[in-house]
Parts: C-alpha cells; structure tokens; sequence
C-alpha cells in the first residue's frame, strides 16, 4: 500500500473526526480511537457526518466513490469501522492508482 496515500487518507480521517469532537474530549484521537462500540468517543450522529466528510474527500482528493455502506465496509469480522486507522486503510486500499 502506498504510504503516502495512507498517511494522507489518515490525516484527513483525524482532521475530520477532531472537527466532530469536543476540544476536551476525554479520549485522544489516534489511529488506534475505535470508531463504535462502547470505547468510541462519537455518537451515531457524529460518525455519519465523519463518513460523508470523507465521502466527499474521496470524490474531490482522490478521484473515486467512497461507499461507506458496501458489504465490504459493514462486514462484521473485518469491519473498516473498528477504528481510525482501519478507516483510513480501508479509503487508501480503495484509492486509484495515481
């Protein structure tokens, strides 16, 4: 996998989420910051607006149709929602070869 891509597609993971979440948000944002379940510092609102952030990164940044509800993403063994991380990896794998 492309790093650069990768690392590109994190920051702008982060960058989003931070913009959803309070300043004093009691849990750091890192590529490790579960994106549901208990742990996870967003509300059900919060991770829709963090998808369609990213729904329009990926179609202006990188060229391609972000689907965040595909089998593939909603897959409960591998979901791509587990974490930032996870989620950014998801979006890089998912980006057209330059």
């Amino acid at each position: 996998m492309d790093q650069v891509l990768l690392e590109k597609c994190l920051q702008e993971v982060l960058r989003l989420a931070r913009r959803l979440l309070p300043a004093d948000a009691p849990v750091p944002l890192t590529p490790d910051t579960p994106l549901v379940g208990r742990n996870s510092p967003f509300k059900s609102r919060q991770l829709v607006e963090l998808l369609v952030g990213l729904e329009e990164f990926c179609d202006e940044q990188l060229g391609f149709e972000f689907d965040w509800t595909s089998d593939s993403a909603l897959s409960e063994q591998r979901s791509v929602y587990r974490s930032v991380g996870s989620l950014a990896e998801y979006v890089a794998s998912r980006a057209p070869a330059p």
